[in-house]
């Protein structure tokens, strides 16, 4: 989930800073070197940094907007295993409210949104909801009965609904199978600037599919060692058409 979220204007004041998680962070030093790193990407290679690991267990995802004169930053800090498109998303939705509400005031009378509790309430929505698979919950009964009579045949290993921004909807599947298929989710985004749609990879000698059920939801499925590829993508295939056909009729 997001830890921190930092929102800064390019010289390096801070605008607003909220914590969520566990990560200790100094704001003020932050803001400086997300400032400074900011001005550094653009004179270096002509481009704005998109994202950063920080260690092993974190990540920070930026986004940008231009305000009249005003460059504002938006950063946020991130379990590594968070969907960077998630991230994104999350952030578009953050900086649009804020440019379209706070967008005069941070232009005529300076920086500080702190005080102002309907933007806590705002951030504090979007980031908790971010969170879940918006799915209703009778559609997902059905949805993991589909994924459960997939997963029992020969070729499929393990399966999961992941939509199309990278959340998954399971917290009993193998940990480490998810995320793979959202790094591969994220790593499709950062080559193509665009949500996945289908994808099949080969990963120690089993297949990873990534198959479209509609705009907004994505089946993953994790093969069996030595499978054969049309047997198991058929299946895959099979599932997620059930799927749509139940989320289509709901």
């Amino acid at each position: 989930m997001i830890q921190n979220l930092l929102i800064l204007k390019k010289s390096g004041e801070n605008i607003y800073h909220k914590a969520f998680g566990h990560f200790d962070m100094d704001e003020t030093v932050m803001s400086g070197f997300f400032s400074a790193f900011f001005v550094f990407s653009q004179a270096l290679c002509g481009t704005d940094i998109n994202t950063m690991e920080l260690g092993t267990k974190f990540k920070i995802v930026f986004d940008k907007a231009i305000h009249k004169n005003n460059e504002i930053i938006f950063a946020a800090i991130c379990d590594v295993s968070d969907s960077i498109i998630n991230v994104h998303k999350t952030l578009e939705s953050i900086k649009n409210y804020i440019i379209f509400k706070y967008g005069e005031k941070i232009n005529k009378v300076g920086c500080d949104l702190k005080c102002y509790n309907d933007l806590d309430s705002f951030i504090e929505k979007i980031i908790y909801t971010s969170q879940e698979l918006d799915i209703d919950r009778e559609l997902y009964k059905k949805a993991k009965e589909i994924l459960k009579d997939l997963d029992a045949n020969d070729e499929i290993l393990d399966s999961a609904l992941i939509s199309s921004t990278g959340v998954t909807s399971s917290t009993d599947k193998d940990k480490e199978f998810l995320n793979l298929m959202i790094k591969q989710m994220d790593a499709f985004f950062k080559l193509t600037k665009r949500v996945l749609d289908q994808i099949i990879l080969k990963f120690q000698n089993r297949y990873i599919i990534l198959y479209h059920i509609n705009e907004n939801l994505i089946i993953s499925s994790l093969t069996k060692k030595n499978v054969q590829i049309g047997i198991a993508t058929l299946l895959v295939e099979e599932a997620a058409s059930k799927i749509a056909k139940i989320y289509n009729k709901h």
